[in-house]
């Protein structure tokens, strides 16, 4: 527990803040989060971070506790936040977000979240699913129109491929779109694959154009996220919280990547694997995967529209707050903005490495053969 004596400090994150589509959402959470803060202890401090700092370790004050905005690593008195993939829900962890949350890799959290009260669960599912169906609202903006003509298709959402939790990738995008693409040709089972928004790999967009042209059975769609999970039979995703959105619909999940919902998913760590997202009897939906997502959405992440909910954990945080005797070891402001230009620039790196990667090996295939 943190003494009157001791300083909190909170990110506040310029660069998300006024980020158009979810910008109103962070400024909502923390405010509520200052808020909280205020009445909870005298010495609040904010500062701001950039953008591409998720690596940059976090140090707390001397005595107190830091508030760290989409950031990871494992420091006693750091505590990171992040939005959650399904609005308005937000994490407040100890280690970070995806594969690097606590629950993601503590055995004892997740047991926890498989024993949580099955009925609670149930209706706290209930109450998403029937939401996702009525508004179609997902964290990204969505087409109102549902352009398939088929169902029971294998549905694969994409996901950035220079966002830093592609590196929890068991199987990386574009494995996962090539064996998929003959599993369709293999099996006669329809592939439906949905870019991300801000997916700017030239890799990916040439696999597709050429899988769309020469797979009758592989197909791009710019639909409604929730309309494709729901005529679909089966979802692959890597570790894209549309991967969440689809377990909660009831639908089966094979994961390829680590993240906060891959325990209630299907886990698959090779290519041959992706087979089973093909077979025709998919398996049930299991009891102890609902009850781990009511834990997840209900106890685990919190409503950040929600002050009260926020209030709580804001306290419960710094009484779980272990006193870091360390000297603080300030980051510089200059500093801290180049480290997020390297940040983003190592993003773009590992996009374009992939991407040169893809058209090497598609050269050679040229050389082969002409």
């Amino acid at each position: 527990m943190l003494n009157e004596q001791s300083q909190i400090i909170v990110e506040l994150p310029t660069d998300w803040l006024l980020n158009p589509i979810d910008g109103i959402r962070h400024r909502i959470f923390l405010t509520n989060v200052m808020g909280a803060l205020s009445k909870l202890h005298p010495s609040i401090v904010v500062k701001d971070v950039p953008w591409g700092t998720d690596f940059v370790e976090r140090t707390p004050p001397k005595s107190g506790a830091l508030f760290s905005f989409h950031s990871v690593g494992e420091v006693h008195g750091v505590w990171r936040l992040k939005e959650a993939a399904i609005p308005p829900l937000y994490a407040v962890d100890r280690t970070g977000h995806s594969g690097w949350s606590e629950i993601a890799n503590d055995k004892k959290l997740q047991e926890k979240a498989y024993s949580y009260d099955l009925e609670k669960a149930k209706i706290v599912l209930k109450s998403y699913k029937e939401r996702f169906q009525s508004d179609k609202l997902s964290k990204y903006p969505q087409a109102s129109l549902f352009d398939q003509e088929i169902n029971d298709y294998v549905f694969i959402p994409l996901q950035v491929q220079s966002d830093p939790v592609a590196k929890f990738a068991d199987i990386d995008a574009l494995t996962i779109l090539k064996t998929a693409s003959m599993l369709s040709l293999k099996t006669g089972i329809h592939v439906v694959v949905k870019r991300h928004p801000y997916c700017d790999s030239d890799a990916i967009a040439e696999f597709i154009e050429s899988a769309t042209t020469t797979n009758p059975f592989f197909h791009t769609s710019h639909s409604n996220i929730h309309d494709l999970i729901e005529h679909c039979s089966s979802v692959i995703t890597v570790n894209s919280g549309v991967g969440l959105e689809a377990l909660i619909h009831g639908k089966p999940v094979y994961a390829c990547g680590l993240s906060e919902w891959s325990p209630a998913s299907h886990r698959i760590k090779d290519a041959e694997e992706l087979q089973l997202a093909f077979n025709k009897n998919q398996p049930e939906v299991d009891i102890r995967s609902t009850a781990y997502l009511g834990y997840l959405l209900s106890e685990y992440w919190i409503d950040g529209s929600d002050f009260l909910a926020v209030s709580k954990k804001m306290k419960r945080c710094l009484n779980e707050s272990k006193i870091n005797k360390t000297k603080k070891v300030s980051i510089d402001p200059t500093k801290l903005e180049v480290c997020g230009k390297i940040g983003e620039l190592e993003r773009q790196l590992a996009m374009l490495t992939t991407d040169l990667k893809y058209f090497k090996d598609e050269n050679e295939k040229f050389k082969k053969t002409s």
